[in-house]
């Protein structure tokens, strides 16, 4: 007897609608995949016409998986990580092309980059990353560093300079110190708690002056030297500290249940604020930008 053969959907159009669900992206789907961004999407709708179900919500704001597609995507998501087990032992390990040294802060290192290591090196398999940790302002034209990440306005000479994320900084503080603060007025905590601050007590001092709270003294309270610290110095209830958006939204769960926003009408200072990328670019790297953006989405 002969044996019928399995009758499988377009097999481009299942890589493509995984691709696309993985990244929640159409996108960054086409990007993976090195095709257009309508070739992804013809390719998502031929597998909703063969499955009967739609896969996707799509919106002006955005796109998202619907029940079916969430579904099928968690299916797909270990059949192809199966198949990646299966051939990785028949292929040769990609050879690190270029060598990106990069230079920045701790805090940022540790809340920001760690978390964003996997999907950076699956997306740029070529690229080996060095990351070196430091306080100190390098020298890109006489130290072995091809990128720096610091915070600052970027008014640094000599170099390219890009923002990296927004630079609003948020008023934070442990859940304890909040829970004695009338609601209405958030910024009432301020008066008999310690300010924190990192680095300098300008930002504070703006921060104060905006939210019209000229009798609390700017210039009291600790200076930190590293966002690491502060923020162990804010979750363990030491005061209020202010903290750029990037790094906040950036922590993982275990510490971002352990501290919060001030709500209300808080004022929210961004001159002379911001995460910022500097770097000269070197033949080695040749387009840096678009995988250091890519990992702050």
């Amino acid at each position: 007897m002969k044996r019928r053969s399995r009758r499988l959907p377009p097999l481009n159009s299942v890589r493509a609608f995984e691709a696309a669900a993985r990244h929640k992206s159409i996108t960054r789907a086409a990007d993976e995949l090195l095709v257009t961004h309508g070739a992804v999407s013809k390719q998502v709708r031929v597998l909703e016409n063969y499955l009967g179900v739609q896969l996707f919500e799509r919106s002006s704001s955005g796109l998202a998986l619907t029940a079916a597609g969430v579904e099928l995507a968690a299916s797909l998501s270990s059949i192809f990580l199966d198949l990646h087990r299966a051939f990785s032992a028949y292929t040769t390990p990609t050879k690190k092309e270029y060598t990106c040294r990069l230079s920045t802060v701790p805090s940022f290192a540790a809340q920001f980059l760690v978390p964003r290591l996997r999907a950076f090196q699956e997306d740029n398999p070529d690229i080996s990353l060095q990351i070196h940790t430091t306080n100190r302002l390098v020298d890109l034209e006489r130290e072995p560093v091809d990128l720096a990440v610091r915070y600052g306005a970027g008014h640094w000479p000599n170099v390219s300079v890009e923002p990296l994320g927004g630079g609003t900084l948020l008023a934070v503080c442990a859940p304890a110190l909040a829970e004695v603060v009338d609601p209405d007025d958030p910024c009432a905590i301020l008066t008999n708690t310690p300010l924190i601050h990192t680095h300098s007590t300008s930002e504070w001092s703006a921060w104060l002056d905006q939210a019209g709270l000229t009798h609390i003294d700017s210039q009291s309270g600790l200076i930190l030297q590293d966002f690491n610290v502060a923020i162990k110095a804010t979750i363990g209830g030491h005061g209020v500290c202010l903290l750029p958006r990037l790094l906040v939204t950036a922590m993982p769960s275990a510490s971002s249940d352990r501290i919060m926003s001030l709500a209300g009408n808080v004022p929210s200072v961004k001159a002379n604020t911001g995460m910022r990328r500097s770097g000269v670019l070197g033949p080695r790297i040749r387009s840096p930008g678009t995988a250091a953006r890519r990992g702050s989405e």
